[in-house]
């Protein structure tokens, strides 16, 4: 019986020892295509003039359908054969727009101003590509902004605090902002503007006044550049706030400036590019990484809820969809998800 027992040990033994090897051999090979990515990452992302800041290839340059669209508050999803139709219960409000055929496909509560939270950063980002694409201006996507202690210390956010140099390009800032929602990337962007949050959100306010934006009492009103709640005391007493109709006005101004596309339709960049301590800055959109998917942005705060706008380009077949208000991430990707499955139906429809 005991010589059974250690012949089967001596069987075993060596199975056992192939079966670890073998173990440690996958998890080293998972390990290394792991680290691997990163870099192919960073291999991909080119060095755009003499600073090391990412680019990417333009994605094909989309319509400026601002004007030509009656945008609308309400308007039911139609059935479409073989598409079934969203569940949209749990969205406060939403729109969703063919930019090819220039129409709304469907909307709810497309009127409504309620709370943005990051979505508002696409207004920050527009004036930001606006500034340094102005002529003889201070400021190119080039130009280095020293990073600052309120920059640095800003609430909810370690990218600047993790940024191996004491400064870091306009470029960065918005990719930054748009990829990963660095609430402190927004006020660099902020500083290296007018000085500050408080003038920058006056002109976040004046520019979107110029996109046919209601400003003011119960209508869409911005108070700083990252959507972070306005809090005194410990007490939060405004948040940045406008409808998706509004939203939709800020991305057709994004379109003019493809570069942000080639931003947000990547899973994860690494910042500085090239560098051996770069920051990891992964993408908060769940959509991107489909086919078509080119972006755009999320967000959240308790008022808010978790809200997404996204954008999709391929084959011929263009649609924005933005969502705000759900209660949880699970129920805004889900809808998110349906609702640009089902806009992808619709566009191709007479």
């Amino acid at each position: 019986m005991i010589r059974s027992f250690f012949k089967l040990i001596l069987i075993l033994l060596p199975l056992s020892l192939a079966v670890y090897a073998a173990g440690r051999y996958s998890e080293e090979r998972n390990n290394s295509r792991l680290l691997a990515q990163p870099k192919q990452v960073e291999e991909r992302a080119k060095i755009a003039e003499k600073a090391e800041v990412p680019t990417a290839k333009p994605v094909q340059k989309s319509p400026e359908p601002v004007r030509a669209i009656a945008l609308v508050n309400e308007l039911a999803f139609s059935k479409i054969p073989g598409a079934a139709l969203p569940n949209v219960r749990n969205v406060r409000s939403g729109i969703a727009i063919d930019l090819v055929k220039r129409r709304v496909l469907w909307a709810k509560n497309a009127d409504s101003v309620n709370p943005v939270a990051s979505l508002s950063k696409m207004l920050t980002t527009l004036i930001g590509l606006e500034t340094c694409a102005e002529a003889g201006g201070k400021l190119k996507l080039s130009t280095a902004v020293p990073i600052s202690s309120a920059a640095r210390t800003t609430e909810d956010s370690s990218f600047l605090r993790k940024y191996p140099n004491k400064s870091v390009s306009m470029e960065e800032l918005m990719l930054s902002a748009m990829v990963h929602s660095c609430n402190d990337s927004c006020v660099s962007i902020a500083e290296a503007i007018d000085g500050g949050t408080d003038r920058f959100a006056k002109r976040m306010n004046e520019r979107a006044k110029n996109l046919g934006i209601r400003v003011g009492d119960k209508a869409a009103n911005f108070h700083n550049p990252n959507g972070l709640p306005i809090k005194k005391e410990g007490v939060e007493i405004a948040q940045n706030s406008c409808s998706v109709n509004d939203l939709f006005r800020i991305v057709m101004e994004l379109h003019k400036h493809p570069k942000v596309f080639s931003w947000t339709r990547q899973p994860e960049w690494r910042l500085p590019v090239g560098a051996r301590n770069a920051v990891l800055v992964t993408n908060t959109n769940p959509l991107v990484g489909q086919e078509g998917v080119i972006g755009l942005k999320t967000g959240f705060t308790y008022a808010a809820g978790w809200c997404i706008c996204c954008v999709y380009n391929s084959g011929g077949t263009h649609v924005a969809v933005i969502i705000t208000g759900c209660p949880s991430k699970s129920a805004r990707n889900s809808a998110a998800a349906e609702v640009l499955s089902w806009s992808k139906k619709a566009a191709k429809q007479p």
